[in-house]
């Protein structure tokens, strides 16, 4: 709506579905609503507008600049936060923080590529697949449990971002192709 994009049905079909996948995940109302919850919800709403604006940043800068600028910009604002906390970490801690890094800076420069090239609505339909993810790295580096409902909610998102990945290429060949 504020990009101006035409999001049709099949869209926001993975959109919702991948929604659905991720209430699986969640299970809102299974447990009392916290602090924790309030900021996955004030994350989620700025997650939304901040597509929006790199969309619209995308449209007129390049990609590496807007990833540089950011960073430039969070780190003193991030460091007020964490001088109430900080303390310094050790050097056997250094390579996992500089993985952390670099995935973090790919990660920013892959998606501002991403909304570079392509509608911001189909990105977004895909920003559902970050929380199996998210719950795979629980398990693996925090011994947390997986249970049934994190497989269902995960597949569901996985068949949602598959199915509109398929069907975008196939569009995309589509109109590919040149006139007879």
């Amino acid at each position: 709506m504020f990009l101006g994009e035409k999001v049709r049905l099949r869209r926001w079909t993975a959109i919702i579905i991948g929604f659905i996948g991720a209430m699986i995940i969640l299970r809102p109302g299974a447990s009392a609503f916290g602090f924790g919850q309030a900021c996955a919800l004030v994350t989620a709403l700025s997650g939304g507008v901040m597509g929006i604006l790199l969309k619209r940043l995308a449209a007129v800068d390049h990609p590496d600049k807007i990833v540089f600028l950011t960073a430039l910009l969070l780190t003193p604002l991030s460091l007020v936060p964490a001088l109430f906390v900080w303390k310094w970490p050790g050097l056997d801690i250094l390579p996992a923080l500089t993985v952390i890094a670099l995935t973090g800076v790919l990660g920013h420069a892959a998606l501002m590529r991403g909304y570079r090239t392509a509608d911001a609505s189909l990105i977004m339909s895909l920003e559902f697949i970050r929380l199996p993810f998210a719950v795979t790295i629980g398990y693996v580096m925090f011994n947390e449990t997986i249970d049934k409902w994190t497989w269902i909610g995960a597949a569901i998102i996985f068949a949602s971002a598959y199915y509109i990945t398929l069907r975008e290429a196939k569009l995309r060949r589509e109109r590919a192709k040149p006139s007879a």
